[in-house]
């Protein structure tokens, strides 16, 4: 079955780059709040890269679980049509006029529920 890769969760670790542009936000972030240190959400620069990590490794986590559920739900309404309209499905399906991600493959099947109903 065609399908689009999704990208990859990775962490992208400490870079001088990265660093020096937490450093930047730090500074911006207690600029805000000069009389209230303790408001400021990060300390150093590497805690702020690890935090920004860790929420983008969770986000692109939670991207693949959803797409991942979705390939799932779709294949099983692929499964449960009729033979007929399941390979006329699928022949659609690879002629590869649409992205290969499971919300295009799951309109396909939808559009092609709704004739035989």
């Amino acid at each position: 079955m065609r399908f689009d890769r999704h990208i990859k969760a990775r962490l992208r670790g400490e870079t001088p780059a990265r660093l020096r542009a937490a450093a930047r936000a730090i500074e911006r972030d207690r600029a805000e709040v000069p009389l209230f240190p303790e408001l400021v959400r990060h300390q150093t620069p590497t805690d702020r890269i690890v935090a920004m990590d860790s929420i983008a490794f969770a986000t692109v986590t939670r991207w693949r679980a959803t797409d991942a559920a979705l390939w799932r739900t779709t294949r099983r309404a692929v499964r449960a049509l009729p033979e007929p309209t399941r390979t006329q499905v699928l022949a659609t399906w690879a002629t590869g006029f649409c992205p290969g991600s499971a919300a295009y493959l799951a309109d396909i099947v939808r559009t092609a529920a709704a004739r035989l109903s």
